[in-house]
């Protein structure tokens, strides 16, 4: 090698043989060399390498010798890269959360605009406030499992193994989406069994994935377009399939939907066969229609859909007879037998029990007034306070018996409102309970050693509310 540097090219694998000899070149010309490539070595496999030198010259200006440094930059291009695979992988999370949380909003949205009209019929308001009532259930839910960052990073999901109601999912699903169905003015058609079809399952998860499915076909059609969707029962499993008149899908593309990191296929666009023609055309038609998709955001991701239904004991996968043929999704679950299916019963409201006087403390001005107009149903009376001393103040006079209690309030938290209400003479025996948005295990400990007798996660349902004060003494 020093009678011949160029040698060391023996070692530099194939395909960056010439772009480094090309370098090499220019710098005996321009007097400088810094490039990164990748090398064989004899022990460590491809190592990545940053080589930096310059001509040294003689008094004749001819080149003597070359020097400069080879550095192995192999652990450190490693390091950038998982850094910025863990970036894109911080937005696809955002973005993924963003869509979830606004398939629920949607339609309460609606609700909401409905029961604020004048003209709203008793009807109406009935089926708008059932319609908040299971969204805002879905949201919560919703909220509960994406606290978990790191399950989602790890493809890690936790599913509930309850058993599931399908037709409950898919009217969930239509509803969720159907904000985004009537402002493109689709017209869907749902068609299911009359016998249930009981699912072992997590019911959010269910939602999510035909949520999903709708949303990318209503997303995927031209306005004014076909959608539906039906179900039918064989052999144990029912195969739900939702239909469109949209964009339809190459065969190509069909493939890519769930991997879209699978490699294109060497021979080109696929042959033509049963599952429809391909041509030419198919390369850019599936680049566009990747590229539209990813613009989009479908939903939580096809590939993420996937693996829900795998955890279900399912499989999904897509039709098209081609581009603009439109596409049909089936996604095929297990059923249980339906003599084992059991509706659910009917709650029966707990009664209020004994009035009591209840203090509320929270900065949020409608989350105040919300819980004070619930409690005062119940029968309570109800002292509120928007900050902590206000509510130390209150506390005193009014002598409360319970005390809902937010921990994320400025100046005074909830934690130093606790230790102070609990060294007042007038409060000994009245029960604290911490009514927060936090709610790991580590912040139920933290707020039952602040003083806090109980610990209820926001949105607490009439339910829970009720319980607890069944329990007070």
């Amino acid at each position: 090698m020093l009678e011949d540097p160029r040698l060391c090219l023996d070692r530099v694998i194939p395909e960056d043989r010439a772009r480094v000899a090309s370098a090499f070149a220019s710098m005996l010309q321009d007097g400088q060399l810094d490039i990164e490539f990748q090398l064989v070595h004899p022990d460590d496999g491809i190592r990545e390498i940053r080589a930096r030198a310059f001509p040294v010259h003689g008094a004749g200006g001819e080149t003597m010798r070359v020097a400069g440094t080879c550095q192995d930059v192999t652990m450190q291009n490693r390091a950038r890269r998982m850094l910025q695979g863990e970036e894109r992988r911080k937005e696809q999370f955002l973005a993924m959360l963003a869509h979830e949380l606004r398939n629920p909003l949607a339609p309460m949205r609606s609700a909401v605009d409905l029961l604020q009209q004048p003209s709203a019929s008793p009807g109406d308001a009935f089926r708008a406030r059932d319609v908040i009532g299971r969204q805002l259930r879905h949201l919560s839910q919703l909220v509960d499992d994406l606290l978990d960052i790191a399950r989602f990073n790890c493809g890690k999901i936790t599913l509930r193994q309850d058993l599931v109601e399908l037709r409950g999912a898919l009217n969930t699903a239509v509803e969720t989406v159907r904000p985004v169905l009537e402002a493109q003015r689709h017209t869907l058609r749902l068609s299911l069994p009359e016998q249930p079809l009981p699912v072992r399952g997590d019911m959010v998860r269910l939602t999510q994935i035909f949520s999903n499915l709708l949303h990318n076909a209503a997303a995927y059609t031209p306005t004014g377009g076909q959608i539906r969707v039906d179900a039918t029962v064989e052999n144990g499993r029912v195969a739900v399939r939702i239909h469109d008149n949209g964009m339809g899908l190459s065969r190509t593309l069909q493939r890519l939907l769930f991997d879209p990191l699978a490699p294109e296929d060497p021979g080109g666009p696929a042959p033509s066969g049963a599952g429809g023609s391909a041509h030419a055309g198919d390369d850019a038609q599936d680049a566009s229609g990747m590229q539209s998709y990813a613009q989009e955001g479908p939903g939580i991701g096809l590939t993420l859909v996937q693996q829900l239904v795998r955890l279900h004991g399912g499989r999904i996968c897509a039709e098209s007879p081609g581009p603009g043929e439109g596409s049909t999704f089936i996604v095929e679950l297990p059923v249980e037998p339906w003599h084992s299916w059991h509706p659910a019963e009917t709650i029966v409201p707990r009664p209020p029990g004994p009035p009591r006087v209840i203090l509320v403390v929270d900065d949020n001005t409608d989350a105040l007034e919300a819980m004070s107009m619930t409690l005062r149903m119940l029968g309570h009376t109800v002292v509120t306070a928007a900050d902590g001393q206000s509510a130390i103040e209150r506390a005193s006079e009014a002598k409360p018996q319970v005390v809902l209690l937010d921990l994320g309030m400025p100046a005074m938290d909830g934690f130093e409102t606790a230790r102070r209400l609990r060294a007042l003479p007038e409060m000994r025996g009245a029960t604290l309970v911490a009514l927060t948005g936090y709610g790991q295990p580590e912040d139920r400990r933290r707020a039952l050693e602040a003083g806090f007798d109980r610990h209820l996660v926001k949105p607490a349902s009439l339910e829970a509310l009720t319980r607890l004060f069944e329990e007070v003494d």
